[in-house]
C-alpha cells in the first residue's frame, strides 16, 4: 500500500512547482485549477472508475496516484503551451545556488511541517483503524474539500480583481463584485 502511495510524491511535488510558477506569472486561473480543482476532480473520477471496475483497497490508493499524475500532465501542458515555453526555450538560466539555498531552506521546513499537518489525520487513522477505512475517509474528505476548494478558488480570483477595481477607485463596482462572489459562495456551500 505504501509502495503505491509513494508513486504519487513526485507528481505532487512537480504539480506544486508548476502551481507556484503559475502564481509567479500571475495566472490565477491556471493556479487555482492545478492547486484546487484538478487533483480533487481527477482523484474522484479515477476513484469512481476504479471502484466500478471492481478494485478495492489498491484501487482506492491507485486513484490518488492517478489523480496527481493527470494533474501534473495537465499542469505541464498548460505551462508549456499556454503560459511560458519552459522546455522549448533557448534561454539559459543563471544559477545563484548559494543565494537560493539561503532563502529556500527555511521554506523547506515550512513545507515539511505543512505536509505533516495535512496528512496527520490519515496517518492517525491508519494507526487505529484499517486501511480500507482510511481510504473511505480520504475519499469522503475529498468530496468535502471540493466544496471548500470552490470557495477558495473564488477567493483566490477575487483578490486580484478587487485590487484592480480598487486601483481604478470604483467603489461601487467593488461592492457589486464582492456581493456577487459572496452570494455565489453561500449558494455553493
Amino acid at each position: 500500500v505504501i509502495k503505491i502511495i509513494v508513486l504519487a510524491i513526485p507528481f505532487i511535488a512537480l504539480s506544486n512547482v508548476i502551481d507556484e510558477i503559475f502564481g509567479a506569472f500571475k495566472n490565477a486561473k491556471y493556479k487555482v485549477f492545478i492547486e484546487r480543482i484538478s487533483p480533487n476532480l481527477f482523484i474522484l473520477l479515477s476513484l469512481i472508475l476504479i471502484t466500478n471496475l471492481g478494485f478495492e483497497l489498491e484501487g482506492i490508493i491507485l486513484s490518488f496516484v492517478i489523480g496527481f499524475f493527470i494533474t501534473f500532465l495537465i499542469g505541464l501542458y498548460l505551462l508549456e503551451f499556454k503560459v511560458y515555453p519552459t522546455l522549448r526555450t533557448k534561454i539559459t538560466p543563471i544559477f545563484k545556488t548559494k543565494y537560493i539555498l539561503n532563502l529556500s531552506i527555511p521554506l523547506m521546513f515550512y513545507g515539511i511541517l505543512t505536509s505533516i499537518f495535512q496528512w496527520v489525520d490519515s496517518f492517525m487513522l491508519s494507526y487505529f483503524t484499517t486501511i480500507r477505512e482510511v481510504g473511505i475517509y480520504n475519499a469522503a474528505y475529498l468530496l468535502g474539500f471540493i466544496l471548500v476548494g470552490i470557495s477558495a478558488a473564488l477567493n483566490t480570483l477575487l483578490l486580484p480583481t478587487l485590487s484592480s477595481i480598487y486601483g481604478e477607485k470604483n467603489k461601487q463596482e467593488m461592492k457589486n463584485v464582492t456581493r456577487k462572489v459572496t452570494l455565489l459562495i453561500i449558494f455553493i456551500n
